[in-house]
């Protein structure tokens, strides 16, 4: 109680600092979560199958406590992860194949990729959290992903899976060159290779190759309302800023885009 005036003006004075006091509030969040995890430290290192039981029976309302019980557990809870991979039940399946690639472990890279790669225009509202676990397993990932990717034809799917093999963050020539030919069959899918971040020079001159010709139509009639024509410049330029080129065709496209804004 003491320390309660000398509290008060920690926090009053963080709380002028926008960037100070939420990096506190998250390292107050670690704490807590930490000692929650302690509390059952020594029953879970005697039964650590009970920890995954526990988590993979409450998939409908899984709190974050469990998840970094079983997290915190690592190496001791995979072989009860992967046993739960074979059940008969797809989503505790699914989320075991998660919670194995959160710890690094690949068994369940199958089921994630299946779900990735399901034709249809409505992503499952998990994409985002599997492309992380899938992202998480590196350059393991990178064969089974590029597989799935060769043997679909969805638009909607493949876009899925690439986000999984960007977010791998390997670097492979053929990633490289996968992502050049779609920017190339399509130059409104550009930011692809700008978020993935390869300045080979061939994606540069790639970029360049397929931007100039667009700026330069678009400069020779201003007036055209081609969105098509200026969604695809759009996306190239920003593919290339994102690699670090700000001039040429890129500083000719931002021109052009100021001359429309003003129209």
């Amino acid at each position: 109680r003491s320390s309660g005036p000398v509290v008060d003006r920690v926090l009053s004075e963080f709380r002028e600092d926008a960037d100070r006091w939420y990096e506190l509030i998250h390292r107050a969040e670690i704490v807590a979560r930490t000692a929650a995890v302690m509390q059952t430290w020594e029953s879970d290192l005697r039964d650590p199958d009970a920890a995954v039981t526990a988590l993979l029976a409450r998939l409908d309302d899984a709190d974050e406590a469990l998840r970094d019980r079983v997290q915190a557990l690592k190496y001791r809870c995979i072989p009860a992860l992967r046993r739960a991979l074979d059940g008969s039940n797809e989503e505790t399946s699914r989320y075991a194949a998660r919670m194995l690639a959160a710890l690094g472990d690949a068994s369940g890279i199958d089921q994630l990729i299946a779900a990735l790669g399901a034709p249809g225009g409505d992503p499952d509202p998990e994409s985002f959290s599997i492309t992380d676990a899938i992202g998480g397993l590196g350059a393991q990932a990178v064969d089974p992903l590029l597989t799935a990717l060769a043997s679909t034809q969805d638009r909607d799917a493949q876009d899925r899976l690439l986000d999984a093999v960007i977010a791998t963050n390997a670097h492979d020539a053929r990633i490289r060159d996968l992502l050049v030919g779609i920017v190339r069959a399509d130059p409104g899918r550009a930011s692809r290779l700008g978020d993935y971040g390869d300045r080979d020079p061939a994606v540069i001159a790639l970029l360049v190759e397929l931007l100039q010709p667009r700026v330069d139509a678009l400069r020779g009639d201003l007036d055209d309302d081609d969105d098509d024509a200026f969604d695809d410049a759009f996306e190239l330029a920003q593919a290339l800023r994102e690699l670090g080129i700000q001039g040429g065709p890129v500083q000719q496209f931002d021109e052009i885009a100021g001359t429309r804004r003003e129209a």
